[in-house]
Parts: C-alpha cells; structure tokens; sequence
C-alpha cells in the first residue's frame, strides 16, 4: 500500500509540473501550487544578479527587451564634411546628390535624401573608398567607385566584397565647396 501512495504522489507531482510548464507563456496563471511532501522544498540559491537579465551576447539569443540599447542620434561631421544620397550616375566631374538627413528606425538610424539634388563639382585627384562591412572600407580608383556607383543605381549585381547601400556617400569638399574625397556609408 505504501508504495501505491508515493506512485500516486510522484504522478500527482508530474502533472503539476507539467501544467505548469504549458501555462510559462501565460502571464494571467497564478504561480503553481506545489504538491504536499514530507521532504522539504530546495531553496534558491542567492544571487546578486536580477532573475530577468538576459546576456549581450547575441549568440545566447534574443535579449528579453526588444528596444535598442544604442542611443540614436545624428552623428557629429567634421566641418568640410556632409552626407548625401547620389540620385544619378556620376558624369565626368560632377556628382549630382541629395542632402541627406539622420532619421531613427527599428535598426538604429540611418540617412535618406532630402529636397532637390543638385551638383556637386569633384576635383582632380579625389579620393574614393567603398564600403566592405559594417566599419571597413577600402580605397578604390575614383573609376571604380563611379562604376559601383551606376551599378547600384541601375540594379546591376555587384561583386564582393563591395555592397549598394541606399547610395548614401559622405563628402569631403574643400573651401570652395569641390568634393576631394568620397566614401561610402554602410547602411544595410
């Protein structure tokens, strides 16, 4: 008989357990009620560490707080720099672009074109970088970036280890307002 009793109470207990854990998802469930036993309930152990922090590392999965952590907010420019969308394949000399503003997103933030497009005169020797990842760059024959340029614009597949990146570039001009140097905005 005695037997009998722990088979029923060990069952009992399993059942709980297993209510339980279908109801985890359910907020509005009052907490378990833990099956009567002669033998004392374990107690946690203390922790110096909140129950609900989750791990930065990404690998560990999702942090349990979907907001981003990063602050959004526009980044300083040096002076003699601006941010600009190209709307157009480059021609010669010249670049024809938007000004581009920060705006926030679900991804942090990123730059889009805004107003008219005008032109912008580049001068001999400029130099020219495009994007390889989210920090690295590499510097390319200004032909090259041209040629990039055109083919994002014109949805051409590009070779990697280069990207289109919704076109946004950051300018280097000078004190008359010529480009002399052009590098390429990750933006994903």
């Amino acid at each position: 008989m005695p037997s009998r009793r722990l088979l029923s109470a060990a069952l009992s207990a399993a059942a709980v357990v297993s209510l339980a854990a279908c109801k985890a998802g359910d907020t509005s469930a009052s907490a378990p009620v833990a099956p009567a036993s002669s033998a004392p309930a374990p107690s946690a152990p203390a922790s110096s560490a909140p129950a609900s922090s989750a791990s930065d590392d990404p690998a560990d999965g999702p942090s349990i707080d979907p907001e981003p952590t990063f602050d959004c907010s526009t980044p300083d420019l040096p002076a003699g720099q601006q941010v600009v969308q190209i709307t157009a394949a480059p021609s010669g000399a010249t670049l024809q672009a938007k000004q581009a503003v920060f705006g926030c997103d679900p991804n942090g933030g990123g730059y889009a074109g805004t107003g008219a497009a005008k032109q912008y005169a580049v001068a001999d020797g400029a130099s020219a970088e495009l994007s390889t990842g989210s920090t690295e760059h590499r510097t390319v024959p200004l032909a090259e970036l041209y040629r990039h340029i055109g083919d994002c614009l014109g949805g051409n597949p590009v070779h990697p280890p280069y990207f289109c990146t919704g076109e946004i570039y950051k300018l280097s001009l000078d004190a008359s307002g010529r480009v002399t140097g052009i590098s390429q905005v990750w933006h994903p």
